[in-house]
């Protein structure tokens, strides 16, 4: 079996770029609720922030983005609630995506329908107005922060329609990092515009899964299960690899495999390059660091004008 290299780095090339809308999205959740942060830094919080999903719990996603972007200008408990909403709103617009799919082409498989309607209904019901905002609210009260409450009142439905097409992007993304990491594989036809919403369907059902399976780091086994069991009748009995890959369900298990390596090796390169900004960010800003550079560098030599005179 020959595993394409060019195909498998843009797979994490493709999985890098589904990280931008949702970083956008908590950008902007951010400045609703009256914090002060640049989008790169909330873009660099959002990508270190994705190798806390597997420490057991995923409480170190929300611990290492907050303290990424808290200052005198960010309260750490609104961005904190940030990253709950932002998450959500991606997991809910995963599941209506996975819910879509299953009605139109897997009738005859209730398990996989039920299971995306129940995720579906867990992680919508937080996201919506009604349910967030009495949150916020508490949150920014304890803050002494009445200038937040007010912008509370203002993120509804209009705006978190902007996070629902911001997530349409990023699954759209995720599934093609899951036709590209098949194409490495050998699958001919994986490229085929008709077969992508078949992989949106499969990473995104699989990957709400595996984010609710709390104890499992990084939704580990929970994810790969259901990606094969929703990919093989997906992909169908007509799969032709030039790898030798002779079986659909051999296919969907190396391929589940292989996309977990692919976007393991993203996150942890993404983040390592994301904290040496941060590392030669504070290098910089140390005390004596700025005076020593502008002590040793050269004086400027007098213009001729200057020499005249």
């Amino acid at each position: 079996m020959v595993i394409s290299p060019g195909y498998t780095f843009l797979a994490g090339l493709v999985y890098f770029l589904g990280f931008l809308p949702a970083a956008w999205f908590w950008y902007r959740i951010l400045n609703w609720l009256g914090q002060e942060v640049t989008f790169f830094r909330a873009l660099r919080a959002y990508c270190i922030g994705q190798l806390g999903k597997y420490v057991p719990g995923k409480a170190w996603v929300v611990i290492l983005r907050t303290s990424l972007v808290q200052g005198e200008q960010v309260q750490p408990a609104m961005a904190a609630a940030g990253v709950f909403l932002e998450t959500l709103t991606m997991m809910s617009v995963g599941g209506v995506l996975a819910v879509l799919y299953l009605i139109i082409n897997l009738r005859g498989n209730p398990q996989l329908f039920w299971l995306a309607v129940g995720l579906f209904v867990i992680v919508t019901l937080p996201t919506l107005p009604p349910f967030f905002r009495p949150i916020l609210r508490f949150i920014a009260r304890k803050g002494k922060r009445e200038e937040v409450v007010v912008a509370i009142e203002k993120l509804g439905f209009a705006r978190l329609a902007q996070g629902w097409l911001a997530m349409v992007l990023l699954w759209t993304a995720y599934g093609l990092s899951l036709s590209l990491t098949l194409q490495s594989l050998g699958m001919k036809g994986a490229m085929m515009l008709s077969l992508l919403p078949n992989m949106v369907a499969a990473v995104s059902l699989a990957t709400v899964a595996g984010f609710l399976v709390l104890f499992l780091p990084g939704g580990l086994g929970a994810r790969e299960v259901v990606l094969i069991a929703v990919l093989v009748p997906a992909l169908g009995d007509q799969v032709v690899c030039s790898s030798g890959i002779s079986s659909v369900e051999l296919l969907a298990v190396i391929g589940a495999g292989l996309l977990r390596v692919i976007w393991l090796i993203t996150e942890i390169v993404v983040a390592g390059v994301f904290w040496l900004t941060l590392v030669i960010g504070t290098f910089f800003r140390l005390p004596g660091v700025t005076g020593r550079l502008q002590k040793d560098a050269p004086s400027p030599e007098p213009c001729g004008i200057e020499a005249q005179k």
